[in-house]
């Protein structure tokens, strides 16, 4: 119940962060999701299916809003409902910074390039009011579980 609670401070504190800082997360994994259902389904199915896409993308433009109603469903212990709010209002999470970091690293023409793009996504993690909400909003997630109930054993 502990783990929860702090992880619900942590979720708010992203998402205030997120809104002071003017943070929104990008939407261009659900523009490639819906030219992907465009491209590669029938007409009848892309039509109906772009609609809860399209809803999820307006949804993770509300970014800190959305992210602090996840940390208020932390501390009710609606942690899976709490979980998938704050990860569609960051936008990002370990697996996209690594990938931004490699590919970032990767496409620089010489090593002090690379050293630079590095260190200087490193300073905007640790110097921006949203690259601290990022991190609080990944910390506030892998941080928040699901109560055990009297009786059983957490698996």
């Amino acid at each position: 119940m502990i783990r929860n609670k702090l992880a619900g401070m942590l979720a708010i504190a992203s998402g205030v962060l997120f809104l002071v800082s003017g943070y929104h997360p990008s939407t261009v994994v659900y523009d490639l999701a819906i030219a992907g259902l465009k491209e590669y389904t029938a007409r009848d199915v892309w039509q109906v299916a772009i609609v809860p896409v399209g809803l999820l993308a307006l949804v993770a433009q509300l970014g800190g809003i959305v992210v602090m109603i996840g940390g208020v469903l932390f501390f009710k212990n609606r942690i899976t409902s709490g979980k998938f709010l704050v990860m569609i209002g960051t936008g990002q999470g370990i697996i996209t910074i690594i990938l931004s970091l490699v590919l970032g690293f990767a496409s620089s023409s010489s090593p002090p390039e690379g050293a630079n793009f590095l260190s200087n996504y490193v300073l905007w993690f640790t110097g921006t009011a949203a690259g601290v909400g990022i991190i609080c909003s990944i910390i506030s997630r892998t941080m928040a579980m699901t109560p055990v109930k009297a009786g059983q054993q957490r698996r």
